[in-house]
């Protein structure tokens, strides 16, 4: 495949073509590598924020003045035999939560999958 890639390092791209000469790979060849490099450590880390990983927790979470009780968030695991057992089950549970705990929990797991200090994707795509 032919792409045009815009916006490299100057530097970094003189030190891949270099190093890719010396390994008699073409600059092809030793992105293709890269980009297989980055993607698999993306996807090890998106590994680690699988449900699975989760450890129990307080819930809801504490907050600022908050002088409700903690209760310890259990770990519930459900397995389906199919896709509209799953659903019905998914669709009970929603119900069982007040809209509060349901917008809770989401910035929960929101915050866990993109940290505060995480760069908003949109700005990854504006030209400076």
């Amino acid at each position: 495949m032919d792409t045009t890639i815009r916006n490299l390092d100057e530097q970094t791209y003189r030190r891949l073509k270099a190093q890719a000469a010396l390994e008699g790979k073409t600059i092809g060849e030793a992105v293709t590598e890269a980009m297989q490099v980055y993607l698999a450590q993306r996807l090890e880390v998106a590994r680690d924020r699988t449900l699975g990983g989760l450890e129990p927790e307080a819930y809801p979470p504490p907050e600022e003045g908050s002088r409700r009780p903690r209760r310890t968030m259990e770990r519930v695991v459900h397995k389906a035999s199919s896709h509209e057992e799953a659903e019905r089950w998914d669709v009970a549970q929603q119900k069982s939560m007040t809209p509060e705990e349901r917008l809770r929990a989401a910035r929960v797991l929101r915050d866990r999958a993109y940290p505060p200090d995480a760069k908003d994707v949109r700005e990854c795509h504006r030209s400076e």
